[in-house]
């Protein structure tokens, strides 16, 4: 009597075992290709490079929308406000080349994304200070 117990008790074990598998075999696919959406700023990145150039960088995010365009904008630290450096807004591209920096200043830079013709604002800004040569 003992014996068939032990045997139906490990039957049941070994059943528990093999379903256990076999859900996390089955779930496995579904649990890895679900996506975290986290939020995160443009990671912008502005780097000195020559006397009066900064090249400003920054994310393209995945909520963006193919024809989104960019603009980029300049603040003096402690003289005024951010000012647009940009003529035109930035279609191709997640970079910009400022050739109107100063020797001598610290700027923060940010960028506006455009979507249907309306200027929103991002998350995150660079800092860079111009060398004074």
């Amino acid at each position: 009597m003992k014996i068939k117990q032990r045997q139906r008790s490990g039957m049941n074990n070994s059943l528990i075992m093999k379903c256990l598998f076999l859900t996390i075999l089955f779930l496995s696919p579904m649990i890895s290709s679900a996506q975290v959406n986290e939020i995160i700023d443009r990671g912008i990145i502005a780097l000195t490079v020559k006397e009066q150039q900064v090249y400003v960088s920054w994310r393209l995010l995945k909520d963006d929308p193919e024809q989104a365009a960019f603009n980029i904008y300049r603040k003096d630290i402690g003289i005024g406000d951010y000012e647009k450096v940009n003529q035109n807004p930035i279609t191709s591209s997640t970079n910009f080349l400022d050739t109107t920096a100063a020797p001598g200043h610290g700027y923060y830079y940010k960028i506006k994304v455009i979507i249907n013709h309306v200027e929103k604002e991002t998350l995150g800004e660079a800092y860079v200070s111009m060398k004074k040569l």
